[in-house]
């Protein structure tokens, strides 16, 4: 089985970025999602994703997210790793104006996210520990491959 008919991790998700003019803007595909997720900041591509975790329920979070508002959906809990059908070939038709990285989170512990980012040639860029890490490394490859 070559890499195209390999099965797409759930939890690697697909970022397109068509523009960094002043923040990011771009879309997300993820095997755990049925629709593209939009957005136009970091802070929204976190969001998202962190939203998308917590319903479907992996990666597993380690805590229990505390809120001072009423909770409208409660974190799913652990169910194993969600089996889905989305392939590398699959994936390959989503690509960003700007550029297009492969995001994989291996775990979230102490409220944020560990894991590796991905160029489009399969290229490892580099580890994060923490969000920040992430907005870091995806920074660093947009300011190298980029006329940002």
């Amino acid at each position: 089985m070559n890499q195209t008919e390999k099965k797409y991790p759930s939890n690697r998700f697909r970022v397109c970025i068509d523009d960094a003019t002043v923040d990011l803007l771009g879309r997300i595909y993820s095997p755990l999602s049925e629709s593209e997720l939009k957005f136009v900041e970091f802070r929204e591509l976190i969001l998202h994703m962190d939203a998308l975790f917590d319903r479907t329920g992996y990666p597993q979070s380690f805590q229990e997210k505390r809120s001072f508002k009423k909770a409208t959906v409660p974190n799913v809990a652990y169910r194993g790793v969600p089996i889905t059908d989305v392939t590398y070939q699959e994936m390959q038709q989503y690509h960003g104006e700007l550029a297009t990285l492969d995001i994989l989170v291996e775990s979230r512990r102490n409220a944020s996210w560990q894991g590796l980012v991905f160029s489009l040639d399969g290229q490892c860029l580099g580890e994060y520990d923490g969000e920040w890490g992430l907005i870091d490394l995806i920074q660093k490859y947009l300011q190298k491959n980029t006329s940002m």
